[in-house]
């Protein structure tokens, strides 16, 4: 019997590339990233230290890291075996042709066409995007809220405005205003506003 180790945590799953160290690629490799920790369920593929995980971020760059530990979990009748995978964070690179600016906190790095910069970052938050997703849920709050929900909303975008243009993030302050919009009963569009911010900040923290 095959067991879906994801099949509860879906909407976290991310799809990534490996990177052997002789350069070729595995695409399309599933697993759930938690504070550089990289869960990966399919235990058939080739996974070794100094390998590298390709993840693709919304502000549409690629974080590439380094596998620097793998430890094999073999499963049981009820769990599956697993790899999880440490890793360290080496470089950013850009996915498209265009230019491209990422804001690492005060510094600027400027990246040209299919160039590369390495750097040390704990996130790389593109600051025009999430003013622009903080602004449609300003935009699609529903006026018929009370206004204890309003000033939630409000509290909770300035957490998360906050928290992501810090060196290091809290993760339990940004997941507790996450919850707390979804938590808002609003219109298609508001709901759809708060999904948006959510598939956004996920992969940063």
């Amino acid at each position: 019997m095959s067991i879906d180790f994801f099949g509860d945590f879906q909407d976290f799953v991310e799809t990534v590339t490996l990177v052997k160290r002789d350069g070729s690629k595995i695409l399309g490799v599933k697993a759930l990233i938690d504070e550089g920790e990289y869960t990966i369920n399919d235990v058939s593929l080739l996974v070794e230290v100094g390998d590298s995980l390709e993840r693709p971020l919304p502000n549409g760059t690629v974080e590439v890291s380094e596998i620097v530990s793998l430890d094999f979990q073999k499963g049981d009748w009820h769990l599956p075996s697993l790899f999880i995978a440490k890793t360290r964070k080496g470089s950013i690179t850009s996915s498209s042709s265009r230019s491209a600016t990422f804001h690492n906190y005060g510094q600027i790095n400027i990246a040209t066409d299919q160039s590369t910069f390495h750097a040390e970052m704990n996130n790389s938050v593109n600051l025009a995007q999430l003013e622009k997703l903080i602004g449609d849920i300003r935009k699609n709050t529903p006026a018929s809220i009370n206004e204890e929900e309003r000033e939630s909303i409000n509290d909770s975008l300035e957490v998360i405005d906050e928290e992501l243009k810090k060196p290091k993030p809290k993760k339990s302050l940004i997941n507790t205003a996450l919850t707390t919009l979804k938590a808002i009963k609003g219109t298609t569009e508001f709901c759809a506003a708060v999904a948006a911010i959510i598939q956004f900040v996920h992969p940063l923290v």
